[in-house]
């Protein structure tokens, strides 16, 4: 019986993975069809264990969370989905007006270097290019709640939106670091911007206990040129330089996209 049912999992990731090859990550159907092929598992009842999951999320490179909002949109009557469609211009901005929980435990251990890019929230739903439209985001207040693993003395590099700099400033604060200074990072295109158009970020550096600045030889501009990429992506560059000023540390990324040698990497995307 448990051979069989293992089968049948096994049948529903592969069914699974063909729905969602070339997926934009907007398409409430495509998300919907999954999550009904999961629920058509018994996916409810019977639960699947972690070893199960976790070759599922991989088959599908999706996220925990992901795999949540595909079952909560499978569960939708049709009625409940049209009314869902209709209200909302992509699945992350109703994962967000649904508050889908995206926050997973730390990883173990005490960090030197910490490097985030948090998926702030803004007051802007109604626009295409808003965040909240694009991934999961997190009230200033969430953020500045979250427990970092930093070591005694650590250092901080932590991404700031121009609208939203005095929220990164309260977040590194609540986080026990000390403002020291910042990187802008100019970009080959601008944005959007109700003030101005947008063509630069800032990377706010700070410090906790006696962390020193680097070695004046591993010191870099304060400005770094590259191009923009897929929406929030930050440039690649930034982590051989902070590798750069700081060697041989131990290293912590959040919010992260991806896996990286000599990183730790915490996430809803990882």
């Amino acid at each position: 019986m448990q051979e069989v049912r293992h089968q049948e999992i096994t049948d529903t990731i592969q069914k699974v993975k063909l729905i969602l090859q070339n997926l934009h990550l907007n398409t409430f159907h495509k998300y919907r069809e999954a999550g009904k092929e999961i629920i058509a598992s018994d996916y409810k009842k019977h639960k699947w264990n972690s070893q199960q999951r976790k070759e599922a999320l991989k088959e599908w490179a999706i996220s925990q969370q992901t795999f949540s909002i595909m079952v909560q949109l499978g569960e939708l009557s049709d009625e409940e989905f049209t009314n869902t469609v209709s209200k909302f211009p992509s699945v992350h901005a109703w994962a967000n007006q649904n508050k889908i929980p995206i926050i997973k435990p730390m990883p173990l251990g005490e960090f030197d270097i910490i490097y985030a890019d948090p998926p702030w929230k803004y007051k802007i739903d109604f626009l295409t290019a808003s965040p909240n439209n694009h991934y999961l985001v997190l009230g200033t207040q969430e953020i500045c709640q979250l427990q970092i693993p930093t070591s005694e003395n650590a250092v901080l590099f932590l991404w700031a939106t121009n609208p939203l700099l005095e929220d990164a400033l309260e977040v590194m604060k609540a986080w026990g670091f000390e403002y020291k200074t910042n990187v802008v990072w100019i970009k080959d295109k601008f944005g959007t911007g109700f003030y101005v158009r947008g063509q630069h970020e800032l990377l706010l550096i700070g410090t906790k206990g006696d962390a020193h600045p680097p070695n004046e030889s591993n010191r870099f501009s304060s400005v770094v040129n590259a191009e923009v990429k897929e929406h929030s992506e930050k440039p690649e560059e930034i982590y051989r330089l902070i590798e750069a000023m700081y060697p041989d540390k131990t290293y912590l990324e959040l919010f992260a996209r991806k896996q990286r040698p000599k990183w730790k990497s915490w996430g809803n995307e990882v």
